[in-house]
């Protein structure tokens, strides 16, 4: 008992944490609660005093809801008429009413704030991760936080207004009930509770359940998201059954528990709602053939009894859906604390400049310390050069460019422009420096040109097309149907892979980078577009410093200097057409095979 206990503390403490910054509007909500349930009860209790003023017969002294409303008439010097009392009735109700509308707006607006806050705040924790925990997390997962789970999050305020409504409701029929039958009210009360005591392993089930539903919800959108992304491949190996078939147990067992969760949830309900009934059927049968027994009084209370147990059953369902919702503010917290626990630092507050060297001296890395992907690399490039950057795969090429980036940072040694280390720099203001060509280029459904620009609002269309031209693409979108208004698809399937990789050079060149990297941007293309790539490039030296690690060896056969890597250092560095001249370097062996 103690450990559910526990739980359900750990519950709404997770609750309080998450909406602290609503307290003063939760406790406008306590306080619309009291004045609702007090409203409403009133006007229930009015129908006493009418009752007895139009039968003529005597409510009798041990009434004290007719002594207050019959005090409160004489002392503001009004007539008790029935009209009067059906005027009051119709008028606690509607004031009811809108006490009710108030509070349904309000929590709906502290829901949609709720939601708008912690998906802005997600979303921009997650951009501000480092690269490391970025590459580690699934795909689909943060779709899932930040639509599925932050909806259900919302769901707990909603969940916590109506609990507070009905508590607060509670609290003042009782309150009226009271005054008319304490014996009643504390039978009603004692029930609730031995109900609660009864059902509460129950709740306990569910809440494991959630979980489940939570984790499996989540498994469900990775696997789709997943296997969207790789739907060509997919179809290639022809295992469409195979992706299916898993689908479908994570739909049949996400299916199962639903329907369990269902039935629990259901169960209690059915069971609190005839129990109301019972203990009215009890106190009649008690109370009819008593002297004092009128039955104006035993309507109110019936009602009010009737009413309390709605409310029971309410907080029972209120608190079954905090067990079903709570989990998914859990998940909500958790990556929260993940994604701030990774922030990408930013140590450097130096605006970033690069006029005449970059230099890595004797820069070392490892994902795991006792295992190093690189190994003491040193290397420069001056101001406008070409720099070639070969090895087989694994060798530790595109680390080299994670570096660069500031994806990563250096086990041991340092990378510097012009002198000062680059971490010294703000981070934004370096990576402005760079311009990024990925093996894999990203390109989002939306036009050619927003392609090119790519949400910096910076670069004008002159930018965009003078981009264009110099990544020799401007002939092939100027002969698509709306040009550079053309929608390219998703990730630009409506090019081929060259045109795909021309615009992602002419992203690069419309932000005029100081440097311009390319990693493995020819690996995967015909070798028409390698060629009109290639001499985008060559038209650039002198003008913007170049890297590129390259898959094939022509691409860099201009190049000012190539560096070679084997087990995570260089072996050769120099001029490609010497290396190439000499059979015996590893550069000459790597163009021979082809690598």
């Amino acid at each position: 008992m103690l450990i559910n206990y526990k739980k359900i503390f750990g519950m709404f403490s997770t609750i309080q944490r998450s909406f602290r910054r609503y307290r003063l509007r939760i406790l406008a909500i306590i306080i619309f609660g009291f004045l609702s349930g007090l409203s409403q009860s009133l006007g229930i209790a009015v129908v006493i005093p009418l009752f007895f003023l139009m039968t003529g017969e005597s409510s009798g002294d041990d009434n004290i809801i007719s002594n207050i409303i019959t005090g409160a008439f004489t002392t503001l010097n009004i007539p008790i008429t029935p009209i009067l009392l059906l005027s009051l009735i119709v008028t606690l109700f509607i004031f009811k009413a809108i006490i009710i509308l108030i509070t349904r707006y309000m929590t709906s607006k502290v829901v949609a704030d709720f939601e708008r806050r912690v998906r802005t705040d997600i979303l921009q924790k997650t951009l501000r991760s480092r690269w490391q925990y970025i590459i580690h997390q699934k795909i689909g997962y943060l779709e899932s936080i930040i639509t599925t789970d932050v909806e259900k999050s919302g769901n707990v305020f909603n969940v916590l207004a109506n609990a507070i409504l009905n508590i607060t409701s509670f609290l003042m029929y009782a309150s009226v009930a009271f005054s008319i039958s304490t014996p009643i009210t504390l039978a009603t009360i004692l029930i609730g509770i031995i109900i609660f005591l009864i059902i509460k392993p129950i709740f306990y089930k569910m809440r494991q359940m959630f979980k489940e539903v939570t984790k499996i919800n989540k498994d469900v959108n990775h696997h789709i998201a997943e296997n969207l992304l790789g739907m060509k491949t997919i179809k290639s190996y022809a295992v469409e059954k195979n992706i299916l078939d898993k689908a479908r147990r994570l739909f049949d067992r996400l299916g199962e528990i639903k329907t369990q969760t269902s039935f629990y949830r259901q169960s209690t309900i059915a069971f609190i709602e005839p129990m109301g009934f019972i203990v009215i059927a009890i106190i009649f049968v008690f109370s009819y053939k008593s002297p004092t027994f009128h039955i104006a009084s035993f309507a109110v209370v019936m009602y009010l009894v009737q009413r309390m147990f709605v409310f029971i059953e309410s907080v029972q369902g209120h608190l079954q859906s905090l067990n079903e919702f709570v989990p998914y503010l859990r998940a909500i917290r958790d990556y929260r604390n993940q994604t701030r626990d990774n922030a990408e630092e930013s140590i450097g507050d130096r605006f970033a400049t690069f006029n005449k060297e970059i230099s890595f001296n004797k820069v070392s890395f490892g994902y795991d310390h006792s295992l190093d992907i690189l190994s003491e690399i040193s290397f420069s490039i001056k101001k406008g050069e070409m720099l070639g950057i070969v090895g087989r795969s694994g060798e530790g090429k595109t680390t080299i460019v994670d570096l660069l980036l500031r994806l990563l940072v250096p086990s041991s040694g340092n990378i510097t422009a012009d002198g000062y280390d680059i971490n010294t720099f703000s981070t934004n203001s370096w990576r402005r420096e760079l311009g990024y060509v990925p093996q894999d280029m990203f390109l989002i459904n939306d036009t050619v040109e927003n392609n090119i620009a790519f949400y910096d609002n910076k670069i004008t269309e002159e930018d965009i097309v003078q981009a264009a031209k110099m990544a020799n693409i401007y002939d092939t979108i100027d002969n698509l149907p709306d040009k550079f208004k053309t929608t390219i698809g998703e990730r630009g399937l409506k090019l081929s892979g060259g045109q795909r990789q021309r615009i992602a050079l002419a992203r690069a060149l419309a932000k005029k980078p100081q440097v311009l990297v390319l990693d493995e941007a020819t690996s995967s293309i015909d070798s028409e577009s390698e060629q009109l790539i290639k001499k985008a490039i060559n038209n650039l030296k002198g003008n913007v410093t170049t890297i590129i690690i390259a898959h094939r060896m022509s691409t860099i056969v201009d190049a000012d200097n190539v560096i070679v890597l084997n087990r995570g250092k260089i072996i050769e560095h120099g001029n490609p057409k010497n290396l190439s001249l000499d059979e015996k370097t590893h550069f000459s062996k790597l163009q021979m095979s082809g690598s």
